[in-house]
């Protein structure tokens, strides 16, 4: 056993439990015989973003339900142990089939159930809340609660540990989005100088604005059907939005892109010296 922060360097896997790690072990039973459970969103991120990065995730827990299910399959966790009554031969079974040794595992736990789980790995951890003996074998406490910022810690500070923290095309399509945003306006200024009518660049801009990089991808990942619909309410918005700008602006303009017109050049003195001189002087007051 060594470093921690070298151990975590080499960590290629996250095993979790949910309730009391993910959760903050609040169960409410619906009448249909499910369970409604807390998550906290940084969580989520982070999980889902680990995955993006090819990290293996692995839940292993005692807690069942659809919902729990279809959360864990949102996030994109396809190795899931849930109603599990042998957490140990369930994480045995997870080292075999992906090849992975001990040491190159973290599992997060919060009870008792754990304990077994985390002596087998080479980077037990747990959230602050966790009981006493589990915090006595955890190798690292986190300073946040279950549910409540813990798995996100563990998985941001191994990603940076590696350098892999915001390094993923995520990170190129977080760019990418606003630019999808405010550099459709600049645009929309230069077909507006050419003649194109108010109402066809508001539909422009709205449908273009809607169909950011990222969304488009958060849609895929839900499936065909969410992506089909994503689509195609972008255009709709966009016609409806031309629409209402045709009938309630049809004899008034509706942008102004004053703003964006090219400025005037300040460099009109025909005296190249004096030029250079003028210019001098509007850098040093601007500084």
């Amino acid at each position: 056993m060594g470093n921690f922060k070298e151990d975590i360097a080499r960590v290629r896997a996250f095993v979790l439990d949910v309730d009391g790690v993910m959760t903050d072990g609040g169960i409410i039973p619906t009448p249909d015989g499910d369970f409604v459970r807390r998550y906290h969103a940084q969580d989520g991120y982070a999980i889902a973003y680990a995955i993006r990065c090819g990290y293996k995730v692995c839940v292993i827990s005692g807690g069942r339900g659809d919902m729990l299910r279809r959360r864990l399959e949102m996030l994109g966790v396809t190795r899931m142990y849930l109603n599990c009554m042998n957490k140990i031969a369930a994480i045995d079974e997870f080292l075999a089939d992906s090849a992975l040794d001990p040491d190159q595992v973290i599992y997060m736990g919060d009870d008792i159930p754990d304990l077994d789980c985390m002596r087998r790995v080479g980077v037990p951890v747990c959230p602050a809340d966790a009981c006493s003996e589990v915090i006595e074998a955890s190798r690292y406490v986190s300073e946040y609660n279950g549910g409540h910022g813990a798995v996100r810690d563990i998985i941001e500070q191994t990603l940076r540990a590696q350098d892999q923290w915001c390094k993923s095309s995520e990170g190129v399509l977080g760019i990418a989005s606003p630019l999808c945003m405010y550099g459709t306006i600049p645009i929309a200024a230069s077909f507006s100088r050419s003649g194109i009518q108010d109402d066809w660049l508001a539909a422009f801009m709205m449908s273009s604005i809607l169909l950011n990089p990222q969304l488009i991808i958060y849609s895929a990942a839900l499936g065909t059907t969410a992506l089909v619909a994503r689509i195609l309410s972008c255009f709709l918005c966009g016609i409806l939005t031309g629409v209402l700008v045709r009938v309630f602006y049809r004899k008034k303009p509706f942008f102004d892109f004053t703003g964006f017109d090219e400025p005037k050049s300040r460099d009109t003195d025909p005296n190249i010296l004096l030029r250079f001189l003028k210019n001098l002087g509007r850098n040093i007051r601007a500084t």
